[in-house]
């Protein structure tokens, strides 16, 4: 015996992919919050927020929760040592 199947069912989906086997989503997004200008004019982030969705059928309905703040740190006058850019002093050169 031999089980039929609607290949229209599945048009939108990739050959071979049953949409009802697909597990479970999430989304994470991260979000700028926070930005500093430097001195040079160009404006940097300084706090990022990650926001997700625990893994669930219904992921793209719940809100977002603030998983984890990122935070950066930027040095607008780094002093570099002579020769750091110098290719032939690079590791494995």
């Amino acid at each position: 015996m031999q089980a039929s199947v609607d290949c229209n069912a599945f048009k939108n989906w990739p050959e071979g992919i049953e949409p009802e086997k697909i597990s479970d989503g999430s989304i994470v997004v991260e979000e700028i919050t926070d930005v500093i200008q430097a001195p040079n004019g160009y404006w940097y982030p300084k706090t990022i927020e990650v926001k997700q969705t625990s893994i669930r059928k219904d992921y793209k309905e719940v809100p977002l929760r603030i998983t984890s703040t990122k935070r950066v740190y930027i040095q607008t006058n780094p002093e570099f040592p002579n020769g750091i850019f110098d290719i032939n002093t690079l590791p494995g050169q």
